[in-house]
């Protein structure tokens, strides 16, 4: 169990970096939404990747938020946001970061508010808040 809480807490406190320099970019004039959300998304899925590894439960190598929040309630593990929701996020970790698209179906606001509300959650489910 104790690698199992290793392996969480390095992940968490990956998220929470990439929360971090969201909340550092985030008002920045030349930063696009996109870049916010590539951090959100990172920030996400390293939360449900530290609750999986909790679990003891195995994920294949991914960045599919869906997937991953679906392995979580599979195992009936509740998570605080919708799968549907998080699924908005998916492009984010790759294809709007190679691409120059705007992203018009998310507010930033709701892009902060599903990371932060993720990042608290995997904190609480796994015993392991911000230092």
């Amino acid at each position: 169990m104790k690698q199992n809480n290793d392996e969480s807490r390095a992940l968490l406190q990956l998220a929470e970096q990439d929360w971090e320099i969201m909340q550092a970019i985030k008002d920045a004039p030349r930063v696009h939404l996109a870049g916010v959300c590539f951090h959100a998304q990172q920030c996400v899925e390293k939360s449900l990747k530290a609750v999986l590894i909790m679990h003891d439960l195995k994920y294949p190598l991914t960045h599919n938020l869906e997937l991953l929040a679906d392995k979580l309630l599979g195992q009936g593990v509740s998570i605080p946001v919708d799968a549907d929701v998080l699924s908005l996020l998916n492009p984010c970790a790759v294809a709007y970061r190679y691409d120059n698209q705007e992203i018009t179906y998310m507010a930033k606001e709701d892009v902060l508010n599903v990371a932060s509300t993720m990042l608290t959650w995997a904190q609480a489910e796994t015993g392991m808040a911000s230092a």
